[in-house]
């Protein structure tokens, strides 16, 4: 086989030995992208697109990787273009010694990587990715296939690497080589030529009608593959990135607290594939909630569960919205005296916040209806309330940001119908609502005000709708009961609740 490649190889090996390189440089550049945090070890054009988002300011993106590969990259290139230097043209002992060199360098990674290497250490991240783009550095500079001689129209070579490695190619080559590889322009009395202006033509014609309106790098965009195939169709990878990048760090943090709560726990790859997030990514979050105590990682069950400080917070947070044990306990009286779940909520911001429910399994909350619930003002009665209260103009800035959705057949969605319903609110002072948050349940509130009447929470029951029926005035006058009394203890001085 060596003696085929050194002697004048055809067209066909030239194709087999390419597609081979490419394949494996293309699974190399995947597994360094998704096992390496989006690092390309192979593909240098990708990593200075990636250096140069990540250096302009887009979230969460590498600087590091990118650099180190770049720096293995070019070490690489050049001490292959070293021990290349003056060896004959095509495949010789030399060539299959640094492909020889390579492999074993990506083999030796490779069990590392499966059997004692952790690829979510930085520090052993940094090493491998090195390592391994020094090796793609030494095969891209690898050229084995010899340049057509004795043509006087110009050089006509075979150089699958050529357009990665420019700088590295002249390690070999020098001046000498630039001058006498002029390129020709296409002579149309040529057949040869004349069909590869026209295949080019085709192959540019079909690539602006597939990314026509600017949409080169979006949209999932394939590329046409002139040079090596790790750097053929980057348009969609960097179209992911660009949309990984919209995500704050903020918000990822957020969302793997709020799953682990949700889910009583989650593994790094439970997490990864719930958020569409990168594996190294969670692993470092994970890392960083852990170490500061918001996360505990059970090593035993490879999973993450909740730690103890966010248990801090939620004191905090009650101790803030000012609960009092005489508050809580006036809500339990109304749950008992109605048999209703009964809702305490505070206004907190622009918001009405449940912060206490009381219900039993004959009368069960409302569904999601718990601690921090505010959501759909215009379909609860607690919510029309705080809508009743608003001035035009606040109320037509709070429905702009929030919006009339349905929710069951009977939700309110037209605002004149809203209106006139939130103007009968604040001229009964209580506030009803038949299904139109959850159907088959009815809700009832009343406000909590301050001395000055400022609004400063509501009172709620909820129940079957039937339930409701021939009680009101004596519900009304209860409810107006309980809001005085939470008003005054809201007013007043509070015990935190622990």
């Amino acid at each position: 086989m060596i003696t085929r490649l050194r002697h004048a190889p055809t067209a066909s090996v030239h194709l087999a030995l390419m597609l081979a390189l490419t394949f494996a440089t293309g699974i190399i550049d995947a597994v360094g992208y998704l096992g390496l945090d989006r690092v390309f070890t192979g593909n240098m054009t990708g990593n200075v697109v990636i250096l140069g988002m990540a250096l302009l300011g887009a979230d969460e993106l590498p600087v590091l990787g990118p650099l180190v590969a770049l720096a293995g990259f070019v070490a690489g290139a050049a001490g292959g273009g070293r021990v290349l230097k003056g060896a004959d043209g095509g495949w010789t002992r030399r060539v299959t010694g640094l492909f020889a060199v390579t492999a074993l360098v990506e083999w030796v990674v490779g069990v590392g990587l499966l059997t004692g290497l952790r690829a979510d250490d930085r520090p052993v991240q940094v090493g491998v990715v090195a390592v391994v783009g020094a090796a793609m550095g030494v095969q891209a500079r690898d050229r084995p296939f010899p340049r057509r001689q004795g043509r006087a129209d110009g050089c006509r070579h075979l150089d699958p690497h050529r357009a990665r490695v420019g700088v590295g190619a002249r390690f070999r080559h020098g001046r000498r080589h630039r001058a006498t590889c002029r390129r020709r322009r296409p002579d149309p009395r040529r057949r040869s030529d004349r069909r590869g202006v026209a295949a080019m033509g085709r192959r540019r014609r079909l690539h602006r009608r597939g990314c026509r309106d600017g949409a080169r790098h979006r949209h999932g965009c394939t590329g046409e593959q002139v040079g090596p195939a790790t750097d053929v169709n980057l348009c969609g990878t960097m179209a992911a990135v660009t949309l990984a990048a919209r995500r704050g760090p903020v918000e990822r943090t957020l969302g793997i607290l709020e799953l682990v709560a949700e889910r009583g726990g989650a593994s790094a790859r439970e997490l990864s594939a719930a958020l569409g997030l990168p594996l190294p990514t969670v692993y470092r979050l994970a890392k960083e909630l852990v170490d500061t105590d918001y996360l505990v990682h059970i090593r035993s069950e490879s999973r993450y569960e909740l730690g103890y400080k966010l248990h801090r917070l939620g004191l905090s947070l009650h101790r803030q919205v000012g609960l009092s044990r005489a508050l809580t306990d006036e809500i339990g009286r109304l749950h008992e005296s109605t048999g209703f779940a009964a809702y305490l909520s505070i206004l907190r911001g622009a918001e009405l916040v449940i912060v206490h429910v009381v219900d039993s399994p004959d009368c069960p909350r409302l569904q999601p209806m718990r601690f921090g619930f505010h959501e759909a003002p215009h379909a609860t009665a607690f919510g029309k309330i705080l809508l009743a209260d608003l001035s035009t103009a606040e109320r037509d800035m709070y429905l702009a940001r929030h919006g009339l959705r349905a929710l069951t057949a009977n939700t309110i969605t037209e605002r004149p119908t809203l209106d006139e319903e939130l103007d009968a609110i604040a001229r009964r002072g209580i506030a009803w609502e038949h299904e139109e948050f959850l159907a088959g349940w009815a809700c009832a509130a009343v406000p909590v005000r301050g001395g000055d009447s400022a609004l400063l929470g509501a009172v709620a029951v909820s129940a079957q709708p039937h339930r409701f029926a021939g009680d009101g005035d004596r519900l009304t006058a209860r409810l107006r009961q309980v809001a005085s009394r939470v008003g005054a203890g809201l007013r007043g001085p509070a015990t935190a609740v622990g």
